[in-house]
């Protein structure tokens, strides 16, 4: 997506061709590396992070914002830097995480299904607390059909959902892989005396 929006002459990649913007800075994210992480190569951020990135610099101090997208946001090597940001300077509220192809309505006839997992982030432009927590819910039945999920969530279904409460430090902690929040509690645990 990254090389094909540059082909195609969108202004933002445009200009960063031009050397006019830079990716380090990308309405006051850094799209490029993280501190004491300096990528020795040109990263290729997929498009969905200059929106994130646009989302959060025009939010005002303490609004939420709320985006669905894949879940290549928790692992994808050249998001880190999305990662870092949204867990040192924006305050996670919420993740939820599905098992399946969550959405379909892609093309014409709109019976496409969407080819990757989807999760969904509420963050709030504010510096996160010390021990504040981010709520995870990871939807366990791929079958669910998107009405049957939000009901099951809204309910707190636990034979739908495991559900649990991270201290956003451990995001940072973590920030070169975020897949961490689909294990259960008791995993997690195990991991944590582990290291």
């Amino acid at each position: 997506p990254y090389n094909e929006c540059s082909k195609a002459g969108l202004l933002v990649f445009k200009l960063i061709k031009e050397g006019k913007v830079k990716l380090n800075d990308i309405y006051g994210v850094n799209l490029h590396s993280i501190p004491d992480r300096r990528k020795k190569y040109s990263p290729k951020p997929n498009l969905y992070a200059f929106f994130i990135a646009l989302g959060i610099a025009l939010l005002k101090d303490g609004a939420k914002i709320c985006y669905i997208v894949p879940q290549t946001l928790l692992t994808a090597g050249d998001l880190d830097v999305l990662r870092y940001h949204l867990a040192k300077f924006i305050t996670l509220e919420k993740i939820i995480t599905f098992s399946g192809k969550m959405f379909i309505g892609r093309w014409l006839k709109q019976d496409k299904p969407v080819m990757t997992s989807s999760l969904v982030f509420v963050a709030s432009r504010r510096a996160p607390g010390m021990i504040h927590e981010v709520e995870v819910i990871n939807y366990k039945n791929p079958n669910d059909n998107i009405e049957e999920c939000l009901s099951n969530i809204l309910a707190y279904n636990h034979k739908k959902i495991d559900y649990q409460w991270i201290l956003q430090n451990k995001f940072l902690q973590n920030v070169a892989n975020w897949n961490f929040i689909k294990q259960d509690k008791k995993t997690l645990d195990f991991s944590e005396a582990y290291k």
